[in-house]
């Protein structure tokens, strides 16, 4: 649209973005930015994070489609601003092209927030790459982050979860596709050099990597109280001692063979709630058997001071039915020797 004496012109983009044009100038003088969309396509079966609330500002976190994450004010309806993840003006490797690599993503496919919103760790796989990188944020300024590291092939297959010690900013958790899961830690004693020889962030290095189950690990989640970790894997969760590095036992419920997208720890960590595309499952710590299971096809979740919120479209709750419970294995009886 251009103004009445041709001095601007405003020009609407597919980003959901207004920018202002001085024609004169030759130079965006405003812009209007909306919730930026984010990536049209995915795999299938592989989970992303696709929203977060910064702990310390209450912003929503949205991976966008070009490579960056948008921090929104839903109150106010505008954006805060935006951390652009994977670099601009990259081009197709030679590698990339002659083994026919596939979906060439430009969107940052998982993040992660620590608890204070301190720390955030992001997970790209721009061409044939795939490269977790750790932020640190600004005291002044708590949304601006700045690259510390970059591992380049964090895990042998494809990372599908990212999550923070409850209370340690400093401790990351990685699962992935082939069932293993990796411990990585960000020390401050020694600190790294950037390319053009400033000084860097924290060193991240892997302190565990275990293989934990023989299918695919689709999700995680720590305890309240950071001592337990719950992997998601297809119809079964495994329950982890993150002190000790040991498992300490496995929960199966919900749909045999999907996968558990989200894991949520509530009710002071004596319940775990599980979400498949299709059912939620609710376990009993104390036991280890199903307290509850629906068929509910849950969108989002989100626990706050113990208790889960889902959000679910409406047609679903006229139709959610409890799903059918998992007996436990019955005892073997002996027979007992005639005297």
């Amino acid at each position: 649209v251009a103004a009445s004496d041709g001095s601007h012109l405003a020009v609407r983009c597919e980003n959901n973005s207004v920018h202002v044009l001085d024609l004169a100038a030759r130079r965006v003088t405003g812009s209007l930015c909306g919730v930026k969309p984010g990536a049209a396509r995915r795999a299938p079966g592989v989970p992303w994070t696709r929203s977060a609330v910064h702990p310390g500002t209450g912003a929503v976190v949205l991976s966008e489609a070009r490579g960056g994450l948008q921090f929104y004010d839903v109150a106010q309806d505008a954006e805060m601003g935006v951390l652009q993840v994977v670099p601009q003006g990259h081009h197709m490797s030679d590698h990339h092209i002659a083994t026919g690599g596939g979906a060439y993503r430009r969107d940052v496919r998982l993040f992660a927030l620590s608890a204070g919103g301190e720390s955030l760790a992001t997970l790209d796989e721009f061409g044939f790459h795939s490269n977790l990188k750790f932020w640190a944020s600004d005291a002044a300024a708590p949304l601006r982050y700045s690259e510390e590291a970059v591992v380049r092939r964090p895990h042998d297959a494809q990372v599908t979860a990212l999550a923070f010690h409850p209370g340690d900013s400093e401790v990351l958790a990685s699962v992935a596709s082939d069932g293993s899961l990796k411990i990585w830690k960000g020390g401050s004693s020694k600190r790294l050099k950037k390319t053009d020889g400033s000084p860097g962030g924290r060193q991240w290095l892997c302190l565990l990597e275990a293989d934990v189950s023989k299918g695919a690990l689709s999700s995680l989640a720590f305890s309240g109280c950071g001592t337990v970790l719950a992997l998601g894997g297809q119809g079964a969760v495994v329950l982890w001692d993150f002190e000790q590095s040991r498992e300490l036992g496995l929960l199966r419920g919900g749909d045999e063979g999907v996968a558990f997208w989200k894991l949520l720890f509530c009710a002071a960590d004596s319940t775990l709630v599980g979400l498949q595309p299709n059912s939620v499952v609710v376990w009993d710590l104390e036991t280890r058997c199903v307290r509850h299971a629906f068929r509910l096809p849950a969108m989002a979740a989100c626990a706050v001071d113990g208790t889960v919120f889902l959000a679910t479209p409406s047609s679903a709750l006229v139709g959610a039915t409890p799903a059918p419970a998992v007996a436990p294995p019955t005892p073997i009886k002996k027979d007992k020797k005639k005297k």
